[in-house]
């Protein structure tokens, strides 16, 4: 049997990991590392929505809200909030 991927194949796009994406209500977030002009002192978290495209086991294909450079925060053992000091 031969099978064939119908999916159309996306090349040079901009991705996220699926584990730091988060589905509130039909909407998703990602937590953005901000970062001061000069790279000194803490950091903080910025929740900002996002828009997906296609999607497969790892990661969701960003359509609009991030931009390429930008760095997104994993979940780890503490509740991500907006504002959050890195």
């Amino acid at each position: 049997m031969n099978v064939r991927n119908q999916f159309p194949r996306a090349c040079q796009v901009l991705t996220v990991p699926r584990g730091a994406v988060d589905a509130q209500g039909g909407r998703r977030f990602v937590f953005v590392v901000l970062r001061n002009a000069l790279g000194v002192g803490k950091a903080t978290l910025q929740k900002r929505e996002i828009r997906v495209g296609i999607a497969d086991a790892a990661n969701y294909e960003v359509l609009d809200g991030l931009q390429e450079g930008e760095m997104v925060a994993l979940p780890g053992d503490v509740d991500l909030k907006d504002g959050m000091a890195r």
